[in-house]
């Protein structure tokens, strides 16, 4: 993302097309990374909290579920930025390719 930046000022059609391209797909991949992530933290919360719910969890248990909330948690909202930072990006690199002439939805 950092290394195209430039390119949203300086290039030309084809470069730009590249860019939105190859970003699209890099994209769809971040976009993946982030549903999985969310998932298992979403999972880890329900977990954590059914076991507050249930009074014979022991307090290991609660703890080692707690533990896990509190790992996952960073790896979500880590993902869940870069995935923020990436579609500002595209949004940014959609409309240098519009400014060139190039056309993203069919007319």
């Amino acid at each position: 993302m950092e290394e195209n930046e430039v390119l949203l000022d300086k290039g030309d059609y084809a470069t730009l097309q590249r860019v939105v391209t190859q970003g699209s797909h890099v994209g769809t991949e971040l976009a993946e990374e982030v549903r999985e992530a969310a998932n298992r933290y979403a999972a880890a919360n329900r977990a954590f909290a059914e076991a507050m719910r249930n009074t014979s969890t022991r307090p290991l248990k609660i703890y080692e579920l707690e533990g896990e909330v509190e790992r996952l948690k960073p790896i979500y909202e880590h993902k869940k930025g870069l995935s923020e930072e990436f579609s500002a990006f595209m949004a940014r690199a959609a409309s240098a390719y519009e400014r060139e002439g190039g056309e993203l939805s069919p007319k």
